[in-house]
């Protein structure tokens, strides 16, 4: 597992030599320019928590390359951490999260949210204080102002309600049809207008991405669907999950499906909007695990892992039509 990560932040680091590369030039000149200062920290770039490491890297004299990878190692924690759930099977499900389209898009491209979802996965599954869980969020903030989403997260966390599920499927789905794109961006304009003056607000910058951006991440959609369907699966069948999945407590397995519910929900008020689909990154990455779940309500132990399996491997198909066709 930790020869592949560090592979994969190699490659990260220097994929110009693979292909040419989109969001890492732009956080190269971003590098290269901000922040020019301890002081601009807060004033310039993006978020402080990445400003504070670029600025960090760069004091130290340290090479674009180095803090890109470095990125992506801190990166991985949080998928590590929620693998080991899973004991003998974490290689499994740590190989079937990075073939992920949404995990390249995080290792590759969308460093900054990278951190975000990795702290979140810590946060998801800490078992400590809810206050605790709360400052992890936001840290998570602090290298990306989108993880500010999981804060009503915690109200469902613990929930135990089939009946809940199927509710918020039905309300997923109704949003999805319906759109919200007007109220959606009613709110953003709003939350924007809170911080004008403060010297730099993320907030300001997410409202020009959001009312310039059209570009919507078709492949976010089969995702969307897929989690519907093994919520509702799960939902009828739940109570399996005591006797089949022993190794993994009933509290958890409803912390994890409350959690991609919860993201189906934003994910179908935000989806048309191209700048807000990608908040959809943060829930779908626990997919594999959620589908190995499920898989294990109706199947045995090994038919749940080729299926899983098979879905890695449709999973890297998908990589290769991002890559060679951007059917995203």
């Amino acid at each position: 597992m930790y020869s592949i990560i560090i592979l994969l932040c190699i490659a990260s680091a220097f994929q110009y030599f693979i292909w040419d590369p989109v969001d890492y030039s732009q956080y190269k000149i971003i590098f290269q320019k901000y922040p020019d200062g301890f002081s601009s920290i807060y004033t310039q770039g993006h978020e402080p928590g990445f400003n504070f490491f670029t600025w960090l890297f760069k004091s130290l004299n340290f090479s674009f390359e180095s803090f890109i990878f470095f990125i992506v190692l801190v990166s991985f924690y949080g998928i590590v951490h929620i693998s080991k759930l899973f004991n003998k099977d974490k290689l499994l499900i740590f190989l079937s999260i990075i073939t992920l389209v949404v995990s390249f898009n995080l290792f590759f491209n969308l460093y900054r949210q990278a951190i975000s979802a990795s702290l979140l996965l810590i946060a998801l599954m800490h078992n400590g204080h809810i206050i605790k869980r709360v400052l992890i969020v936001m840290l998570a903030t602090l290298f990306h102002i989108s993880a500010i989403i999981l804060f009503p997260y915690f109200i469902v966390q613990n929930r135990k309600s089939p009946v809940f599920l199927i509710a918020s499927m039905t309300l997923s789905l109704l949003l999805f049809f319906i759109g919200i794109d007007d109220v959606i961006f009613y709110v953003v304009s709003l939350m924007s207008s809170f911080t004008d003056n403060i010297p730099y607000s993320s907030f300001a910058r997410v409202e020009g991405n959001v009312f310039s951006s059209d570009k919507v991440q078709y492949a976010y959609r089969s995702y969307y669907f897929l989690s519907i369907f093994l919520i509702v699966l799960f939902a009828f069948n739940h109570k399996k999950g005591v006797e089949k999945i022993k190794h993994i407590s009933s509290e958890i397995q409803w912390r994890l499906i409350n959690f991609l519910a919860y993201g189906v929900i934003i994910y179908s008020a935000t989806y048309s909007i191209g700048a807000l689909s990608r908040l959809g990154i943060y829930f779908y990455i626990i997919i594999p695990i959620i589908l190995f779940l499920v898989s294990r309500l109706f199947f045995n132990y090994s038919a749940a892992k080729i299926l899983l399996v098979c879905f890695s491997c449709f999973g890297l198909f998908g990589l290769f039509l991002v890559k060679n066709i951007y059917l995203t």
